[in-house]
């Protein structure tokens, strides 16, 4: 129980914590929104996808710009850094991407972040804890900062041979086609594109005719409706805060009202990248009534263009499942008091409706529902299917250890009371047996 005095201290550092972190995000965005990629030159898009190069030309048209223009967002981002041949300019965005707010201009966020730790810590402390780790886990499903370490060293030294046999064959394979001694960031998604090209004879961009937004989205409405019953029915007379939002309202079996749906899909200036779900108002029964939940799914996919709508990779197509995962987790809720309401469980244990979700992304059964070609109707062939599952593992050590870096970085901030001088050489100390493979360089 605290005293008044040191109540009085913990509302100042929640207040203060407050703002610095929403000063964090209010710098990240400008970054991202300041930046772009202008291309006069077509021959510097050789490699990129027609779809991709035709929204890099609506965008450079909407700023009355000649040529093409790309930026931070992710539908314009990734594209470029996976396709296209002219090496310096991958490096260029993504060397621009990589420093975002981190390059002592008035947006720079090392000094927040050295301050967000520091306060995380005070509080933890206040309340008579040893960590700010072991504050946040006591309500986890792990429990406590030792079992968390345990388990993210066991995946460490499973994963990391297979990582390491997995560079060493993206390595050859890049010195091999390009003659490149050595692999930078710029280079990863390139080659690795290239080799699952090779390895499994397959191209995500074949993919993409299949998997129209609106008829992935329908998909995923039709599998909630075989699984749990409910029909969505889009609306029009429901307020929402930009016109690229759709409403549904989510009905069960005998007309009654489940949910009220959001999606948001995609990028636009303001809007910060990512993908996640959110819930405007939660369920739960008050005098007697149930009140039902209002959940969205916001992501950045690519936008339509003048000639093509709005086609998804594979990746973005789980995307969408996982989140709307995350959705049905809420909108289904039915218990009494809002704290214990749908995703307001154990944050670790909070993935597992939206992954067993985006599961059936690689089920024929479902995959008839949605994956049919936009112009012609055809159901996404068989063989696509098998090439969806054999390359679904692909690189998958390297990918498992550059996860496992952003929770050995996370512990590593927040299990003990410290001084950071510098925030690189902090994380790179922190990482050091997993953060070459993110800079694709050798791994420690």
């Amino acid at each position: 129980m605290l005293n008044e005095e040191d109540k009085l201290k913990l509302r100042e550092i929640d207040t203060e914590l407050a703002k610095i972190k929403l000063t964090y995000g209010e710098n990240v965005l400008p970054e991202t929104n300041n930046y772009q990629l202008h291309i006069t030159n077509e021959a510097d898009l050789k490699g990129l996808p027609d779809g991709a190069k035709e929204m890099a030309a609506s965008l450079a048209k909407s700023k009355n710009l000649e040529g093409w223009v790309f930026t931070l967002d992710f539908p314009s981002y990734l594209p470029f850094v996976t396709y296209v041949e002219n090496r310096e300019l991958r490096k260029e965005i993504a060397i621009a991407a990589g420093k975002k707010s981190f390059q002592d201009n008035e947006f720079d966020n090392k000094e927040n972040v050295k301050r967000i730790v520091e306060l995380r810590h005070k509080r933890a402390n206040l309340l008579g804890y040893k960590s700010h780790s072991d504050f946040v886990l006591e309500e986890r499903m792990a429990q406590n900062p030792e079992k968390v370490l345990s388990f993210l060293n066991d995946l460490l030294e499973k994963a990391k041979p297979a990582a390491q046999k997995e560079f060493a064959q993206l390595t050859a394979f890049a010195k091999e086609l390009d003659g490149i001694d050595q692999l930078e960031k710029w280079d990863g998604a390139y080659y690795s594109e290239k080799l699952k090209q090779k390895l499994f004879n397959f191209d995500d961009e074949i993919l993409k005719p299949y998997f129209k937004l609106e008829n992935v989205l329908n998909g995923a409405f039709s599998i909630a409706e075989k699984l749990f019953g409910i029909t969505f029915k889009e609306v029009f007379d429901i307020d929402k805060y930009h016109e690229d939002v759709q409403t549904f309202e989510v009905l069960d079996f005998e007309g009654q009202l489940v949910a009220i749906f959001y999606s948001d899909f995609f990028p636009r200036k303001g809007k910060r990248n990512g993908a996640w779900m959110t819930s405007y108002k939660s369920q739960t029964v008050k005098n007697g009534i149930n009140e039902r939940p209002h959940v969205s799914i916001v992501c950045n996919f690519t936008p339509p263009t003048e000639t093509k709508p709005s086609l998804l990779t594979f990746n973005e197509v789980t995307t969408l499942f996982h989140e709307f995962g995350h959705a049905l987790h809420g909108m289904l809720a039915n218990t009494t008091y809002p704290s214990l309401s749908g995703t307001s469980v154990y944050w670790d244990f909070v993935e597992l409706p939206s992954q067993v979700m985006e599961n059936w992304c690689y089920e024929p059964e479902a995959l008839a529902l949605f994956a049919k070609h936009y112009e012609t109707g055809e159901i996404i062939p068989q063989e696509y299917v098998e090439k969806i599952k054999e390359s679904a593992s692909f690189l998958e050590g390297m990918a498992t250890l550059r996860q496992l870096s952003f929770g050995i970085l996370d512990m590593t901030y927040h299990g003990k009371s410290q001084t950071i001088a510098d925030v690189k050489s902090f994380e790179k100390q922190a990482m050091a047996g997993t953060v070459y493979i993110l800079m694709w360089k050798k791994i420690a």
